[in-house]
């Protein structure tokens, strides 16, 4: 029985090594005159037992059974002198299960040879544990199990999913006690048809046999005079977007792209982006984006690891790459030569199975990896939206997430592809929640992808939202985890809106699973992240790779049409990440496991727990820690680092780098973040570092991560030599920066760099939308990168003031100035 229970422990838990209370009678036969004894003499122990998958189940209980007879000699041992003995923190209880073998001899074959008077009568008895789980074992004609729970903590469906689980394991025995432990069997055939079939019946049809650029061609044919794209004042056609795409097709056939050749693509927010995406793929080719504000070192290394010999981009980014290919196609330089080709269409010889695209994403090992996505994945997906959410007569929609992130993919295409106008947005707007919501009203826009943080920002910096966009019905959050807070807070601010939670990876072509928020009731503690799209399916599995039933969490694997081909040249991590499917019963076909933890609700709806690994996800940005600890290492003052992801009062993440020097040199921290500038992307720079002498340990020798994350993180920003404010402007914008990073006003400095103290973009946007309220200056967003200290920043407002005032106001404003310099100088 206690084989059965660590096992059952064991699958709920996710551990090999288990730990449970067991009661003790203390009434032992070695001790002379035992029975005649009156008194309460039982104690509990703990039991340890490592679970060993690949072992005979007969053998593994033959050495339980060891084990159970050196623990007698424990048996009068207090608990807290055993919990003295561990290695465990003070306070932390060695188990919170507790297995109880009843053995009361007031059964009726008991008491046939009692010669009294008295007789036991209706025996009957009430316990109860301190142990939020305590299974009792009552003996007899027939074995009786019980189980006695908190009921705060567990619910009644899962405790009898519990009680079924344990007779399944314990029926498996008995009819096989041979085999090995690990396959011993959990669920029951209705339960894993379930899982397996019931909540994984997602086959559709699709447009199997077609390309993304051929879907675009026949919108081109059903309605070549429509609009497609507008960037700005610049408006382009179905036909006219398809001849130009043609046109530089046929150039970059002519330098030599065919199917699975790499194609980069380095350009800013305009019309040509889309042109150019397009014409990769009419040649055959696999784009691969390059953000224009990488590190060099970033983009050299991307440039190399794909291998680049042609890379379309625009004049004033040609000087920005690290390296030059072989063809560096300048798009907003070279149309009148591109224009003189055929705009005929051309036939590249592409299949559904090979590449569209090559998307980095953060890389463990400290460098980026390239995620290889074919056709057939995003025309699955496109084809779902389509299906589940079709769009209507008189929508609009925009692009404004960075080609670099997997959602930009839908952005540019999905809406282009079924004769939707698509409306690109400028750099500005895309910085920036107050402008972004004026350009969604201009383009009179009716649905949008975005992150969570970004729509917390926007209807923060927007309350009238609604009144704003009225025709802006659909919301898809996707990227990172979408709180219940947020989604209520959607639905106060835009209840005519609807929200949907999206989940998904690069490495699954954005999204597999969705969820309508309408759906929400009251005592849901989170968001899921819902059920498969179609063509899709997941499986919760346990850390042996089993099935885990419905509630248990364990890791999120994917299957199905969407699955990118792998990691580029990296095999090894490929074949880590991408593994034989057990379920499908195709040849060949594969799971992603996404390291994400989560699990069955009883509707068959996906709850979304964390990550197994360290992994981060930040205003929607997915960062491997190990990167940027591995870049830290490289300077000579650090022996070590950890990065971790901390939360603020309000729940927003940011970056905290722990390092182990023996420098003291206050210059320390801005030498460590110019290097990492040198190296990493913006989002992936630390808000702030921790100097340790030492890792704090736990008694185990592992790093003691939670012990960092209370250490005080106040002094760990980086700042100029501290200058207070010494005007009311300047007094008013250290209010505000304050109230915006939630610190004190006397830890900000005048000369203190924004990005340096804890700031980030999306705070940015909050310190603008402030100064145009208090100062009713008009400043876009990118102020804050060019003017990121107060004192700038002061030159910034005034310039913006002058350039919108009159004679009178200047002159009445300059005395002002005057007046406030006087007063300096007293």
């Amino acid at each position: 029985m206690q084989g059965a229970w660590s096992l059952l422990l064991s699958h709920y838990s996710a551990q090999d090594d288990i730990v449970f209370g067991v009661t003790l009678s203390g009434r032992s036969a070695d001790v002379q005159g035992v029975e005649s004894m009156v008194g309460l003499f039982i104690n509990t122990l703990p039991v340890r037992i490592q679970i060993r998958p690949e072992m005979a189940f007969e053998d593994w209980l033959q050495e339980i059974q060891e084990q159970q007879s050196e623990l007698r000699q424990y048996e009068y041992t207090p608990l807290v002198q055993v919990q003295g003995w561990s290695e465990l923190a003070h306070g932390v209880a060695l188990f919170d299960t507790l297995f109880v073998f009843e053995n009361y001899p007031i059964s009726g074959s008991a008491m046939q040879n009692v010669q009294a008077s008295l007789q036991l009568e209706a025996v009957n008895s009430q316990e109860q544990t301190h142990y939020p789980l305590t299974l009792y074992i009552i003996p007899g004609e027939r074995m009786t199990l019980k189980l006695l729970y908190d009921g705060q903590r567990f619910d009644s469906v899962v405790i009898e999913q519990m009680l079924q689980h344990l007779q399944n394991l314990l029926k498996g025995l008995a009819e096989q006690p041979s085999q090995a432990v690990g396959s011993l069997p959990l669920l029951g055939d209705s339960e894993q048809r379930k899982l397996l079939v019931e909540w994984n019946n997602t086959q559709a049809p699709y447009p199997a046999d077609l390309c993304l650029h051929q879907l675009f061609e026949q919108q081109v044919e059903r309605t070549p005079e429509a609009l497609a794209v507008i960037f700005e004042q610049d408006k382009l056609t179905y036909r006219a977007l398809d001849q130009k795409a043609n046109q530089l097709a046929c150039y970059l056939r002519s330098l030599g792209v065919g199917p699975e050749v790499p194609v980069g693509v380095s350009v800013e927010p305009c019309s040509e982006l889309l042109i150019g995406i397009l014409a990769i793929l009419k040649a055959g080719g696999v784009y691969v984006p390059l953000d224009p504000a990488y590190p060099a070192a970033r983009l050299a290394y991307m440039l190399n690891d794909s291998a680049l010999d042609i890379i379309l981009t625009q004049k004033h980014l040609t000087a920005h790459l690290p390296v030059q290919p072989r063809h560096v196609v300048e798009l907003d330089s070279i149309w009148e030569q591109i224009a003189q080709l055929p705009d005929g269409r051309i036939q590249s010889g592409v299949t559904p199975d090979n590449l569209a695209y090559i998307i980095y994403t953060s890389g463990s090992t400290g460098k980026p990896k390239g995620v290889l996505a074919n056709h057939r994945a995003s025309v699955n997906r496109f084809n779902w939206m389509w299906q589940a959410y079709p769009f209507t007569a008189q929508e609009q929609c925009c692009q404004k997430t960075a080609l670099n992130f997997v959602d930009s993919i839908w952005e540019l295409l999905g809406p282009v592809l079924q004769g939707v106008p698509l409306t690109i947005f400028s750099k500005d707007v895309r910085q920036d929640p107050v402008l972004m919501v004026s350009a969604l009203a201009a383009s009179e826009c009716t649905r949008i992808v975005l992150v969570p943080s970004l729509l917390r920002a926007i209807l923060t910096s927007v309350p009238d939202v609604q009144k704003r966009l009225p025709k802006l019905k659909l919301w898809v959050c996707s990227g990172e985890i979408l709180s219940l807070e947020l989604a209520q807070l959607f639905k106060e601010r835009c209840p005519q809106g609807r929200l949907l939670n999206l989940y998904g990876s690069s490495e699954v072509t954005a999204d597999v699973t969705y969820y309508a928020t309408d759906h929400l009731s009251q005592d849901m503690l989170a968001v899921p992240i819902g059920v498969p799209i179609a063509n899709m399916h997941v499986y919760i599995l346990d850390h042996h790779q089993r099935l885990a039933p419905m509630g248990v969490p364990g890791e999120l694997c994917v299957g199905g049409i969407g699955l990118a081909r792998g990691y580029l040249n990296q095999p090894d991590m490929t074949a880590a990440a991408f593994i034989p499917d057990p379920f499908a019963g195709i040849p060949g076909a594969r799971l992603y496991r996404t390291g994400d933890l989560a699990r069955y609700l009883a509707d068959g709806t996906l709850e979304y727990l964390g990550r197994v690994d360290q992994q981060i996800k930040i205003r929607g940005f997915r960062i491997e820690p190990g990167e940027i600890e591995n870049a830290l290492r490289q300077h000579t003052a650090v022996q070590d680092s950890l990065v971790l992801a901390q939360a603020d009062q309000s729940g927003e993440a940011s970056l905290v780098a722990y390092i182990v020097t023996a420098d003291q040199d206050e210059q320390l921290f801005s030498q460590l973040r110019e290097s990492l500038q040198q190296q990493l992307p913006a989002y992936m720079l630390p808000a702030a570092f921790v100097r340790l002498a030492a890792w704090p340990l736990l008694p185990g020798g592992k790093v003691n991560r939670h012990a960092l994350t209370v250490l005080d993180t106040e002094q760990a920003y980086i700042t100029s030599t501290y200058l207070a404010p010494r005007t009311p402007m300047e007094e008013l914008l250290v209010e505000i920066w304050a109230d915006v990073l939630r610190r004190e006003r006397e830890q900000i400095g005048v000369q203190d760099n924004f990005f340096e103290i804890g700031g980030h973009s999306l705070l940015a946007t909050q310190v603008i939308s402030r100064i145009r309220m208090t100062f009713q200056v008009d400043l876009p967003v990118r102020s804050m990168f060019e003017a990121p200290s107060v004192e700038t920043m002061i030159v910034a407002i005034a310039r913006e003031q002058v350039e919108h005032t009159d004679d009178d106001e200047l002159a009445r404003l300059l005395a002002e100035l005057d007046e406030e310099d006087e007063e300096e100088d007293e």
